[in-house]
């Protein structure tokens, strides 16, 4: 990274009060938080003391896709296609996710890699009560996901595939076009889903994907 770039990024980290004080190294979990934050909590709370129920239909139903646009800039997706919706891990977004989803035919098989996050393991193998068949992708070295084993584990009975394009613990990057064409191949259906999390990397620069939700 050249001086001048680097000149430039410092600038910014009066805006983050932990960094004045911590070698801040977790933001991939939760990032640090931003100074501007205490005006728009402040500015929350005047509208729902001084607006009450009224603040919903003045801006509060908008804030989804309002600051869902201001993700999809990060990520490199179109106006109109994110949500900003509360934490995404299991069993939060997961279930809601989860209710589309039969498995009680023969394509009933989740495909996780590991280790990751470590809650998401725990909420799909619950979905065994429902009928799914989990197998879980571990690295050998601690850092790596062999990846013709992953591809390997996705096969006509694969239902679900729900990835990290970068991994929580490694960083390791995920070649996320191959796991998709991959289950494309072994033709999942259109009720399958390609689900790759991108929180881990966002900001980065990664092609369009064909995934049906990510």
């Amino acid at each position: 990274m050249s001086a001048s770039l680097m000149d430039e990024l410092l600038k910014w980290r009066d805006e983050f009060p932990i960094l004045g004080s911590t070698t801040y190294l977790i933001s991939n979990s939760l990032g640090a938080m931003p100074r501007g934050v205490y005006d728009k909590v402040r500015e929350y709370a005047e509208s729902w003391a001084t607006r009450g129920v009224r603040a919903w239909e003045e801006s509060w139903w908008d804030l989804a896709s309002t600051v869902g646009d201001k993700v999809a800039a990060l990520i490199g997706a179109p106006p109109g296609q994110r949500l900003a919706a509360p934490e995404r891990q299991p069993p939060h977004a997961g279930c809601h996710h989860f209710r589309a989803f039969d498995f009680s035919g023969p394509r009933n098989k989740v495909v996780l890699v590991g280790p990751g996050v470590p809650v998401h393991p725990l909420f799909y193998q619950e979905q065994q009560a429902r009928g799914a068949r989990i197998e879980i992708v571990r690295n050998a070295d601690g850092i790596h996901i062999p990846q013709e084993k992953l591809l390997a584990a996705i096969d006509e009975r694969t239902l679900l595939v729900p990835i990290s394009m970068v991994l929580f613990r490694s960083a390791t990057i995920l070649d996320a076009r191959a796991i998709i064409e991959r289950a494309h191949h072994v033709g999942a259906p259109r009720r399958s889903r390609r689900v790759p999390g991108n929180r881990h990397g966002a900001g980065g620069r990664y092609p369009a994907l064909p995934t049906d939700f990510a």
